[in-house]
């Protein structure tokens, strides 16, 4: 109160105002809060004054509810400033799913190497290790990561797939032919591609005409025809063939002889394709009339 001293006529006036409250926002996480003043007395934040709050989230966050003088998940929510108010919003990283998956036999090994909040949340940063089983390799990735560098980082700044792709490791399977004839090739097992690692590949030797199959050498043996061979590295396979042989049989009707001369032979006497000429001596008192037979 005031103390006044009346000594002569006086005139007072008492002046009033509103009360100004307070509204303190404060966020947790990341994003802000807009405030918009829905019915004011006088002026703003006076008694009485309702303020719209409404929560917005960053990119890659969302808003989980109202602390202190506000609470649930409402989202906008309004308050009445009839006293100091404190709010506090909410929010959380956004949390994405990392799928992988995997072509070929392998694995892939993930690790964190940038996490913001938690593992997966928006803006991890991860890095993928492909590892391919025994006798595969790694070819590339496939989905929301490409090319073949291994490992590989990605960053989860949304909902992300990623396939490995592996392949069978590949190995020659070089064949060659001793002679003369040529070696049918047929893929009995095929895990991936062709001759890739534990393909099975059943070979055949097939021989020129007046040719025959003699054996197999290097990474087969024995003379079994077709056989199979299993690709679990390089294999070097050679066939071997040889000219067949033919008897020449001459007999002589009447009396003389007949003598053999060879005038071209390929590769040894009488094999196949040889040249022989034939010469008919007739004995005395005789002479040659012609040839019979395959002559």
């Amino acid at each position: 109160p005031a103390v006044v001293t009346m000594d002569s006529d006086k005139i007072f006036t008492a002046l009033f105002q509103p009360r100004e409250y307070p509204l303190d926002i404060t966020v947790n996480g990341g994003g802000s809060v807009e405030e918009t003043v829905v019915e004011e007395k006088r002026k703003e934040y006076e008694p009485g004054t309702v303020v719209e709050l409404n929560a917005v989230a960053d990119e890659g966050w969302w808003f989980v509810e109202w602390q202190g003088d506000l609470n649930g998940s409402e989202n906008p929510q309004q308050i009445t400033v009839d006293d100091a108010k404190s709010v506090t919003a909410v929010f959380e990283r956004r949390d994405y799913p990392l799928t992988i998956n995997m072509d070929g036999e392998g694995n892939v090994q993930e690790e964190v190497i940038e996490n913001p909040s938690k593992e997966y949340a928006y803006q991890t940063v991860v890095e993928l290790t492909a590892t391919p089983a025994e006798g595969w390799e790694f070819a590339g990735w496939e989905g929301d990561l490409s090319g073949s560098d291994n490992p590989q980082q990605i960053t989860i700044d949304g909902e992300k797939t990623v396939t490995s792709v592996f392949e069978r490791e590949g190995f020659d399977l070089n064949t060659s032919v001793e002679g003369e004839g040529s070696i049918n090739e047929e893929l009995i097992e095929d895990p991936s591609k062709s001759y890739a690692s534990g393909s099975v590949v059943e070979l055949t030797a097939e021989p020129a005409e007046g040719w025959q199959f003699v054996r197999w050498e290097g990474d087969l043996t024995g003379d079994d025809n077709p056989q199979q061979i299993t690709i679990d590295e390089e294999k070097n396979v050679t066939a071997v063939f040889e000219r067949r042989d033919y008897p020449l049989n001459i007999s002589t009707d009447g009396d003389g002889s007949v003598s053999e001369e060879v005038i071209e032979t390929p590769a040894k006497d009488y094999t196949y394709e040889t040249v022989v000429e034939l010469t008919a001596t007739p004995a005395e008192g005789w002479d040659f009339a012609r040839w019979e037979g395959d002559l």
